[in-house]
């Protein structure tokens, strides 16, 4: 059984999505689910994607988003009573309401509550600044579908093997091909830069036990295309970019490529903070 998984939501359309993907996410990786309001301090709103929904008056916000939670909660057990068998997993889910800033309330639930994944929508305001652990980012209308195929966006550094790992336990769960990808112009074609590939997959081969894991090099002469491309003619279902504070340790990668893939992206999108192993 992995962490469990948190979603905040606002009660938006992409936000409910979101939330409904993460409860199929949630049955078959054996995760407990927290659903999270958060209200912004001094706000009459609950608020946290571009459309917060209705207003509410401030003397009840907490009481009527929890009881919007609890109410949501149950409509999503009762698809799960349907929709799966009496012997599988049926998640556990939470509705908390809290008030604050929204990147230090997330914070403090992922250390609390051991999250080890949160997922939101992709339309949500600033998502990536939500990095504490991995964050998924899910299309407005993108509905769940099984895991077949999951890329990763590598620049070939050894801090994306600890991603690799992780990944791969998720990808087990699904029995899910996982296909390193790295994306380089025909500068980035020499022997030298051959032999860099070659060695981080002698280091994928002898330290990660998944049988499924593959490589594959785009050449593009711009990344965010490369990446575009990957995500609409890769036939994958989830893609997986490393999430560097300062940048990526190549020079061709940087954190602005992962801003935009997270704005634009027709499938989720798994951001990992750098050098960090997660279980799932």
């Amino acid at each position: 059984m992995m962490k469990s998984i948190l979603v905040p939501i606002d009660f938006s359309r992409p936000a409910v999505n979101a939330a409904r993907y993460a409860m199929h996410l949630c049955e078959i990786v054996h995760s407990n689910l927290f659903l999270v309001n958060i209200i912004p301090a001094g706000s009459s709103a609950p608020s946290f994607g571009r459309d917060p929904g209705p207003l509410y008056g401030n003397s009840a916000i907490s009481e009527t988003s929890k009881r919007q939670l609890e109410s949501f909660a149950e409509e999503l057990t009762m698809q799960d009573a349907l929709m799966t068998v009496p012997k599988s997993f049926h998640p556990a889910i939470s509705c908390l309401v809290r008030e604050g800033n929204i990147k230090d309330v997330l914070a403090r639930l992922v250390r609390e509550n051991k999250i080890g994944l949160t997922i939101m929508a992709s339309s949500a305001k600033d998502p990536l600044q939500y990095t504490d652990c991995p964050v998924l980012l899910i299309p407005p209308a993108y509905k769940f579908r099984s895991v077949r195929k999951i890329a990763m966006a590598t620049s070939l550094s050894n801090p994306d093997l600890e991603v690799i790992h992780s990944m791969a336990g998720l990808a087990s769960w699904f029995g899910a091909d996982l296909v390193v990808t790295h994306i380089t112009d025909s500068a980035h074609d020499s022997p030298a830069d051959h032999r860099k590939a070659a060695g981080f997959l002698r280091d994928v081969t002898n330290n990660i036990n998944y049988d499924r894991i593959y490589y594959r090099h785009i050449k593009n002469s711009d990344i965010d295309d490369g990446l575009h491309w990957l995500a609409e003619n890769g036939e994958i279902d989830i893609l997986v970019m490393v999430h560097h504070q300062k940048g990526w340790f190549s020079n061709i990668y940087s954190s602005s490529h992962t801003k935009r893939i997270s704005r634009h992206n027709v499938l989720p999108l798994l951001v990992f903070p750098a050098d960090k192993r997660f279980t799932f």
